[in-house]
């Protein structure tokens, strides 16, 4: 450390401490250091203005300190001393400025400061043509100042360090866009926004919202948005809001502006209910009030809604704000005219878009938001205030509702769930099902049709008892559920109103909507009908597309059965009905099951009839024409071939179906001279896009109907068809998921099928226009044969297909420049993939004599192949060249067990395989993993705890520097899901115990190479979202962030720090940052609160940036409530796409909601993480009396120790973390 930065070091120390006695030493013995920035890049001044007195402030102004030097956010110490709220600091700021200002006129400079430093406002304002609001600003927010955005090269530009001293209160920072008048606003300080509005700041100046900087760079950033001064009041509590909003008013800010979204300040009043009165405004602005009064926001371009603060009001669930506006003379209904002419304004690239009064009935009038949010007294306010009581808006083109009909349906929801159930009550099925015999009775038991049918009934069974069973779950709590009887009280309560509510509407002759409108027969009173449909038989429909032959198919399906070639030959191939041109059936067509007429076929034993069957397939195969852009492959594995040959693209989605359709071109029939052509054979107009090989062998279906499983293991889900009928499609994965017929072989153990398909995928790859192998076919079911034991089925499988032996090369890809790399290839050892399915009777199969022999007679059989010339010409021979292949990498074949699923054989396999190879526990991956390591990452207790019996080392790290507690907490590694972390304390609790205690305690504090954190910090930022992003559920609490299961697992690892259990919060990373900085960033108030429990001084201790974790909390509030991100939905500052009727429906709310000792709770799950932090914060800070903790000099030389320490030996490329569901690449040796 240089004697400049310690003297720099030393002045910030004792400003922090508020040492000024210290501060005059320091600055007596060298005055330049005044303006030296800190390690944490900020000026001595700046951080007086942060966290020191006024009197070391002005003892650092008056020996010269530069006023308007900025932080790396932009900000000045006049941002610092406004967001403190110190109207002290600001006046010192303020007069030193003015001097600054008039020594700058004395010596002749008076041109180039002008009116500085006071701005005019960014924009104009432009009237708004909306009736009664004709006086209505709407801001113009142009391409800002470029002074407002970061500039893009050094901060500390001689603009900012030597330029005029003089003071702009307007100036913004870089990273909110906020002048120090708006964090004054923002932070509720009273005081220093009068001390700043008298220093000149605009109290109509805006906040401007530019494009994120990921999206261009200043000076290009175009500005998104504003945020009116005003509507900062509404995010302070209560007491703060009211008199802050009273100050502004007083001030000169007026009501009567709107932002981009076109909410003025009273639009805000309205949605943000227990803030600040309408009276406040009445009182301090009224006649800027009364021109805002009636003034239309809007919703979005696409739904064209408009919002009066009256609708808002009633729809954002304040109903006393909503009759505050009344009395104060606000208009009751929304008038045409003026909401035409606010569309119009608002959107004026969609004129004429809302002159149709279908488009003026969606929006939603304010007595219709009242009877629909369930608030009868502003129902009948406003039918006081003259509302037509006949109100009805149109839903669709012949649906609506009025008044009446949702006054009613209330009533009846209401009633319904006060009555008490019936014991003989019981609802029926909507659907009636007759006996089996009714439907069967009539069919061949030896059909498709019976064996179709008689399932079809049996999921209607289930389905429709499921349903009635449901219906009979009557959705009331009991009494002994809190909050029950508060709830059943409420809405007798309510009740009562909406039925004095109908006596009022009775009595002002309103109508209903089908009285309204006798044209239109489906209205609201016809649709709410609390009654079941009318009973009708059910119809089994084993066929879902309705525009398909059922009879038809039902012939096919039959013939298949029965093993009826002739029959299925005169359906596919030859006319249904040649009059009428109707062409033949699809072979590609599958009924609800998932069988397609092959499948029953081959499943039925009807062998020789699937073969002739296949040739029918290829007949009616048409496959789509090669796309412009061509794909190729390698023709030589080496890139020694002639170049790249042109073969047709991947299958897409419609490939893997059949096209029922036969697309036969009527219009070609109409020309004329259509019987001079000559006619084609009538298959040619099928034009099945899915080739044979996927109809037969890659299409899925659920072949356990056919086994003893059949009832059992049967999965489903309802579909209805156009016609209303119901139709039962088996589910894609359930308890037993669809199969390839391949795969039913295997599973099955069933030689015979699974040689004869073995045979048909020869023949089918053989003439498979897409080139596919039989090799390839045969990779999935290979692993699963793996999984299952099945020896006989793999040995059949290397011998017809050489089964895993090949390279598992992309077979398509987009033509390449020659500077790109060619894809990798790599085989996959069947050693490795039998490990990797854990079953031991396969891997030692694998490993003895009896695979080499099966892939040894593959291969004498296939010389030709010039794919086999490794082994064929390989100088070893053949059955030594084939040994080696089998095993290579067999030392990983450890690592491959751990990644297998636990169970009993698997364990039998770890502990063979140790007792046999005991020097397998020490091999590495490439990432470093050890077996252990890898047992930790998947948090494999069992496996862990047999390698640890057997002597594993503990001590192990991976290349990043990751200890086993690291890898178990949160892997290093990111995967699309996010990173794997541990949630769950009694699995933790479980792995800690089968570890050394002493040695537990070491990895608790010991630090990675990647970013230098311990494991707690290393878990804790693992409990984000996706890419650490912040999505809107995450922020409302209801995705991953602050769940329950989080504060067990912290405890625990604090718990394991012995007596010194807040060692592990101390520790910082390679940015200075603490657990509780990390807690912050993370949103994570639960863990914040925990940690600042144990340690409440980490609340003032600062990172390497010179922010602390309250300073972090507060800039992640501000930015997320002004909405600096462009996400503006989220924003509490952008209304009328926030609101939610049902949280006011009284029978659909949460039993809880109507007791008051719960209330609190709810509100504190409604709000964001945000401001829970940073509520947090400011709470812990009042309440303690603890220094900020300035990151030293020091404290920067030790982290650039610990990086050095920790640092990386090598680059190593990240690998994607595998698992059960996923086929791993291989782990290289290291």
């Amino acid at each position: 450390m240089d004697t400049m930065e310690a003297r720099v070091d030393q002045i910030c120390q004792a400003i922090t401490v508020n040492n000024l006695h210290v501060v005059q030493e320091c600055l007596d013995q060298d005055k330049t250091i005044i303006n030296h920035r800190h390690c944490t890049k900020r000026t001595p001044l700046q951080i007086a203005c942060i966290a020191s007195s006024p009197e070391v402030v002005q003892l650092i102004v008056d020996h010269g300190a530069r006023i308007t030097a900025r932080m790396e956010n932009g900000s000045t110490a006049l941002h610092a001393a406004a967001e403190r709220g110190s109207a002290e600091i600001i006046r010192i700021l303020r007069e030193k400025s003015n001097r600054n200002k008039k020594l700058a006129i004395h010596d002749g400079i008076q041109a180039s400061i002008s009116q500085f430093p006071i701005r005019s406002r960014d924009g104009e304002a432009i009237r708004d043509d909306q009736g009664a609001s004709d006086s209505v600003k709407l801001v113009n927010v142009k391409y800002g100042d470029v002074n407002d955005l970061s500039p893009t090269g050094n901060y500390l530009h001689d603009q900012y360090e030597t330029g005029l001293d003089i003071l702009d209160p307007n100036e913004v920072s870089w990273d909110t866009f906020m002048s120090p008048l708006h964090l004054a606003i923002f932070n509720g300080h009273v005081d220093a926004v009068r001390e700043l509005v008298s220093f000149g700041a605009d109290v109509k100046r805006f906040i401007k919202r530019y494009e994120p900087q990921y999206v261009c760079t200043p000076p290009e950033r175009k500005p998104t948005g504003a945020v009116l001064p005003l509507a900062l009041c509404f995010l302070l509590e209560r007491s703060k809001a009211q008199e802050m909003a009273r100050t502004l008013l007083q001030l000169g800010a007026s009501p009567a502006e709107a932002d981009l979204n076109r909410s003025t300040p009273l639009h805000f009043l309205a949605a943000m209910k227990d803030t600040v009165p309408l009276s406040v405004f009445l009182e301090n602005g009224q006649e800027e009030s009364l021109l805002a009064i009636n003034y239309l926001s809007n919703g979005t371009p696409l739904n064209g809604k408009m919002y009066s603060p009256l609708s808002t009001a009633i729809l954002a669930g304040n109903p006393d704000g909503a009759l505050d506006f009344l009395e104060a003379g606000a208009k009751p209904l929304i008038e045409f005219d003026h909401f035409v002419s606010s569309v119009n304004s608002a959107f004026p690239g969609r004129k004429g878009f809302c002159n149709d009064k279908w488009e003026f009935q969606s929006i939603p009038q304010p007595i219709m938001a009242a009877v629909e949010n369930e608030f009868p007294i502003v129902v009948l306010s406003l039918l006081r205030s003259g509302v037509d009581p006949s109100t009805h808006r149109h839903g669709s083109v012949n649906y609506g509702q009025s008044i009446l009909d949702i006054t009613r349906q209330k009533i009846n929801e209401m009633r319904e769930f006060l009555a008490e159930p019936r014991p003989d009550e019981k609802l029926q099925s909507p659907t009636r099902l007759l006996e089996d015999s009714d439907y069967l009775s009539r069919l061949d038991p030896d059909s498709y049709r019976f064996w179709a049918a008689k399932i079809t009934l049996r999921r209607a069974r289930q389905h429709f008892g499921q349903m009635c069973n449901t219906s009979n779950a009557l959705d009331k709590p009991t009494f002994e559920v809190k909050g029950a009887k508060e709830k059943r009280q409420s809405v007798q309560e309510r009740l009562a109103e909406f039925e004095s509510l109908e006596k009022e509407l009775l009595t002002r002759k309103a109508k209903l909507f089908y009285e309204l409108h006798p044209e239109n027969q489906n209205s609201a009173n016809n649709k709410a009908s609390p009654t079941l449909e009318e009973e009708k038989p059910y119809r089994p429909v084993i066929f879902a597309e309705d525009q398909l032959d059922q009879e038809a198919y039902l012939s096919l399906f039959d013939a298949a059965w029965v093993g009826d070639i002739d029959t299925i030959k005169a359906l596919a191939l030859d006319w249904q009905n040649e009059v009428e041109r109707k062409p033949p059936l699809s072979l590609g067509e599958s009924d609800c099951f998932g069988f397609t007429p092959l499948h029953i076929a081959i499943l039925r034993g009807h062998w020789e009839v699937a073969n002739e069957m296949i040739e029918i397939l290829h007949a009616q195969h048409k496959p789509h024409k090669p796309r412009e852009s061509d794909f190729y492959d390698d023709e030589d594995e080496n890139g020694d071939g002639d170049g790249d040959r042109v073969i047709e693209p991947p299958e897409t989605d419609d490939d893997n179906i059949s096209d029922s359709e036969s697309e036969y071109d009527w219009e070609e029939d109409k020309e004329e001279n259509v019987q001079e052509r000559p006619k084609r054979p009538a298959v040619e107009y099928v034009k099945l896009r899915a080739s044979p090989l996927t109809v037969t062998l890659l299409s899925e279906c659920p072949a356990y109907l056919f086994t003893e499983r059949s009832e059992v293991a049967d999965e489903f889900r309802p579909w209805s068809t156009q016609d209303g009928s119901r139709i039962f499609i088996t589910y894609s994965s359930g308890q037993e998921p669809k199969r390839g017929l391949i795969d039913h072989a295997i599973l099955m153990n069933d030689i015979e099928l699974l040689r004869f398909l073995l045979e048909m995928t020869k023949s089918l790859t053989n003439r498979d226009h897409r080139r596919r192998t039989m090799d390839s076919v045969l990779r999935e079911p290979f692993l699963f044969a793996l999984k299952l034991g099945r020896i006989d089925c793999l040995s059949m499988m290397i011998e017809k297909g050489g089964a895993s032996l090949f390279e598992q090369k992309p077979i398509y890809y987009y033509q390449k420049s020659p500077s790109d790399k060619q894809p990798t290839s790599y085989t996959k050892s069947p050693l490795l993939a039998a490990a990797m399915e854990g079953n031991l009777e396969t891997t030692l199969w694998m490993m003895g004599p009896d695979a080499i022999r099966h892939y040894v007679k593959y291969i004498k059989s296939h010389e030709d192949d010039q794919r086999l010339e490794k082994f064929t010409n390989s100088e070893d021979g053949i059955e030594k060249s084939v040994l080696k292949w089998l095993h290579h990498k067999d030392e990983l074949v450890l690592h491959c067990v751990i990644k297998s699923k636990p169970c009993e054989e698997s364990e039998r396999l770890i502990q063979y395989l140790i007792n046999r190879y005991p020097e397998y526990m020490e091999v590495r991956s490439e990432e470093g993993y050890t077996p252990l390591s890898l047992a930790f990452i998947l948090q494999r207790p069992s496996f862990a705890q047999i390698l640890i019996n057997l002597g594993a080392d503990q001590t192990v790290k991976d290349n990043l520097g990751n200890n086993l507690l690291h890898l178990l907490l949160a892997c290093p590694q990111i995967t699309p899901i996010g990173s794997q972390s541990c949630l769950n304390a009694d699995l933790l609790r479980e792995m800690l115990g089968m570890l050394n205690p002493n040695g537990v305690h070491v990895m608790l504090l010991e630090r990675n190479k990647s970013r230098c954190q311990t494991p707690l910090m290393r878990w804790i930022s693992s409990q984000r979202d996706s890419y650490g992003l912040d999505t809107f559920q995450n922020m409302m609490n209801r995705n991953r962030s602050d769940r329950d299961d989080q504060l067990p697992v912290v405890k625990l690892l604090l718990s394991y720090g012995g007596k010194t259990q807040t060692e592990q919060l101390e520790l910082i990373d390679d940015n200075g940052n603490s657990p509780a900085h990390i807690a912050v960033t993370s949103k994570l108030p639960a863990l914040l609160q925990l940690f600042l429990e144990h340690r409440p001084d980490l609340l003032q201790r600062e990172n390497s940036s010179g922010k602390t974790p309250a300073d972090l909390a507060s800039a992640e509030w501000t930015k997320f409530a002004i909405d600096e991100d462009r996400t503006g939905r989220r924003s509490p500052l952008v209304i009328n796409t926030q609101f939610n009727s049902a949280s006011n429906n009284v029978v659909q709310r949460d039993p809880l909601s109507f007791v008051d000792s719960e209330a609190p709770i709810k509100a504190d799950k409604g709000r964001p993480h945000h401001r829970k932090i940073h509520e947090l914060c400011h709470s812990h800070a009042s309440n303690g009396n603890y220094q900020r903790r300035l990151f030293t000099a020091g404290d920067a030389a030790a982290i650039a120790r610990m990086k050095v320490a920790n640092a990386p030996s090598q680059f190593f490329t990240r690998h994607w973390l595998f698992f059960e569901d996923q086929s791993p690449p291989l782990l290289p040796i290291r």
